[in-house]
């Protein structure tokens, strides 16, 4: 059985955010001949809800100017795609360079996982997207001054626009999230049981969305209201989310039993020694926090979602014939728990 979707729910701590976005919306539409600024940064936690909010936004533009041209893409996607076709053809990367250039809204999602290279070569691209007054958006999990890998340059460009966060849930939000979506479903739990949830993670939604999925099914399991004792030993086992346990921990934890370096598991080499534990980190990442696959993959230098799916999937099938690997796993999910 497929659940609904979730209340839309317009939060205060997102408000400002919301606003502001349309207000630019509406201005980038209308293209005033006061100033107008060319670029807006959106920063905010993992699971915030950034790319919801910037896909609403497409869409009410494409609603009143159905003229715009608009294109939403991660950063990384994004500059892979220019390397691409620049060793492919030059005059292939020249057309796709210009179509970047000439896009009336171009919105680029996790800038915080660029090189400090492809941040530079994305610059020059800002700067003649800019002299056009064509609108750019730039996602990232932490703000423009903490990107500190960056060149002055590009962090002074980004830092020159508009800039907004999207913080993180409160207490009282994520209560009213949870109550929502459970009702949503159909699905009832004592007040304490609810107010111990709300209390439980971050105000990420997607783990409040996984916490409320959780959270379903064991009441349909046991076909009754769920009490704070439920909870608690719903979310005290290995597999349950979990607030202590994060994925730099996990890859700590695995790079020293493998003697190797997390970073080295988050960089693109296929040597053996590192494809293994790296793997490993992904597996138990997705096991024991409530991280989604796109999160995990972030950490990994901005590795796609089916990437993490298809490490999982590895690890799951050597398990069924490796008993060695199986006791090491166990061991290390014992050790983080």
């Amino acid at each position: 059985m497929v659940a609904p979707h979730s209340p839309r729910l317009n939060f205060p701590e997102h408000r400002l955010a919301r606003l502001s976005l349309d207000r630019l919306g509406k201005l980038f539409v209308l293209r005033p001949s006061k100033r107008f600024d060319s670029i807006c940064v959106l920063f905010g936690p993992p699971g915030t809800g950034k790319t919801r909010l910037l896909s609403s936004l497409c869409r009410k533009i494409l609603k009143v100017s159905q003229n715009k041209t608009t294109q939403i893409i991660r950063a990384s996607e994004f500059c892979q795609s220019l390397r691409d076709s620049e060793m492919s053809n030059r005059d292939e990367f020249e057309n796709l360079q210009k179509q970047f250039i000439d896009l009336d809204l171009l919105i680029l999602e996790d800038i915080q996982l660029l090189k400090p290279r492809e941040a530079d070569s994305l610059a020059r691209i800002l700067d003649e997207r800019s002299a056009r007054r064509n609108l750019t958006i730039l996602s990232t999990s932490i703000a423009p001054v903490q990107l500190t890998k960056f060149s002055y340059r590009f962090i002074n460009r980004i830092s020159s626009g508009l800039i907004l966060e999207l913080p993180s849930l409160g207490p009282e939000s994520r209560l009213l999230f949870i109550e929502r979506k459970l009702e949503s479903y159909g699905t009832k739990i004592e007040t304490q049981a609810l107010e111990w949830l709300a209390n439980l993670v971050d105000g990420s939604l997607r783990k409040l969305q996984s916490i409320c999925n959780r959270v379903h099914l064991m009441v349909r399991s046991l076909g009754r209201p769920l009490k704070r004792s439920d909870l608690e030993k719903l979310f005290a086992s290995p597999g349950h989310l979990k607030k202590s346990i994060s994925v730099e921990s996990i890859a700590t934890k695995v790079g020293k039993h493998f003697r190797i370096t997390p970073k080295s598991m988050q960089t693109r080499s296929r040597d053996k020694e590192i494809v293994l534990p790296r793997q490993i980190v992904m597996y138990l990442a997705r096991r024991l926090t409530g991280m989604s696959l796109q999160e995990i993959g972030e950490f990994f230098g901005g590795r796609d979602h089916s990437t993490v799916l298809h490490a999982c999937k590895k690890v799951e099938d050597v398990l069924v014939n490796d008993t060695r690997l199986l006791g090491t796993i166990r061991q290390l999910e014992h050790d983080l728990a």
